[in-house]
């Protein structure tokens, strides 16, 4: 989550089934996404 906040994310929502929700910009959508790619090694 963290990595995703210091990438440009707005929040980060988590519930209790452990879905994990992504609020950003959408000029912030490469940034946060090229990051979350590269934490799960994709």
């Amino acid at each position: 989550m963290e990595v995703a906040l210091e990438a440009g994310a707005e929040d980060i929502i988590t519930d209790d089934e452990g879905a994990i929700e992504v609020l950003y910009w959408p000029a912030d959508l490469r940034a946060v996404r090229a990051a979350l790619e590269a934490i799960a090694g994709l």
